[in-house]
Order: structure tokens, then C-alpha cells, then sequence
């Protein structure tokens, strides 16, 4: 099966959430180099460096995906839904917990518009970011 359309659509996601980091760890660096130039207070410069540190830290799991991104490596499998947080209806993010079928419970972050607790899927995501979206309805 040709999964290029939902490469396409994961690729999309995961570029969202990285360039967000991205643009914000290089915006932090901008200030600290600007603050550096202007005089300003060492307690500063220590909150811009902990700020930096913080966000490589919260997006890690991004920075490993790079890798996988790089070289098509993404897992698809077919899993069953435990679980599904919506925080806002108008918006087709979900957290959905899926259970493998060795029986790992893996919560993903998907675009979806319609699923079911109870419901099989064929998922492609991303292993570390647990960035995914849905192939397809598995009908039993």
C-alpha cells in the first residue's frame, strides 16, 4: 500500500511542532546575544540560558524523531483505541490511547475526525514524538 498521502500529512504535523521550537529556542538565542551587547544583569542571562534549556528538554522527543523523519522510518501498525481526550470539539486534535497488539499502551497525538473507543486502526506515527495519523478503519 502506498502510504505517501499520510507521509505527507505526518510530516506536516511534526514540522509544525518542530519549527514552533525551533523558531522559539532561536528567538531565546537572539535575546541573549542582544542582551549580551547591552549591559544587562547576569540574573538575565541565567534566566535566558535556563529558558533555552528547558525548551530542548520539552522538545527532545521531537529532536530524536529527526532522524526517523529523515530516513522514512515511521511505525505502522494496527491498534485499538482505549481512550480518547478531546480538549476542544472544534478542533480535530485528539490524545488518543491505543493498545498494540503485544499489548503496549501508546498514547499518540492525531488529526482525526471521527474515532470510537473499541475501534481497530492502521496508525503510522512517529516512535518518539508519538505524532501520528490514522491509515485506515480496520474492519473485522
Amino acid at each position: 500500500m502506498d502510504y505517501s498521502i499520510f507521509e505527507m500529512k505526518l510530516l506536516y504535523l511534526f514540522g509544525l511542532q518542530i519549527s514552533f521550537f525551533v523558531v522559539l529556542i532561536l528567538f531565546l538565542i537572539f535575546i541573549l546575544i542582544i542582551s549580551n551587547v547591552s549591559a544587562t544583569s547576569r540574573a538575565e542571562n541565567i534566566v535566558l540560558v535556563f529558558l533555552i534549556i528547558v525548551l530542548i528538554w520539552v522538545s527532545k522527543d521531537k529532536l530524536l524523531d529527526i532522524p526517523n523523519v529523515a530516513t522514512k522510518n515511521y511505525t505502522v501498525e494496527t491498534m485499538r483505541v482505549t481512550n480518547i481526550v478531546v480538549k476542544n470539539e472544534n478542533i480535530k486534535n485528539r490524545n488518543i490511547d491505543f493498545i498494540s497488539a503485544d499489548g503496549n499502551i501508546i498514547n499518540l497525538k492525531l488529526t482525526a475526525p471521527k474515532v470510537n473507543n473499541g475501534d481497530e486502526y492502521l496508525i503510522m506515527y512517529l516512535p518518539n514524538s508519538k505524532i501520528g495519523v490514522i491509515i485506515e478503519k480496520v474492519i473485522e
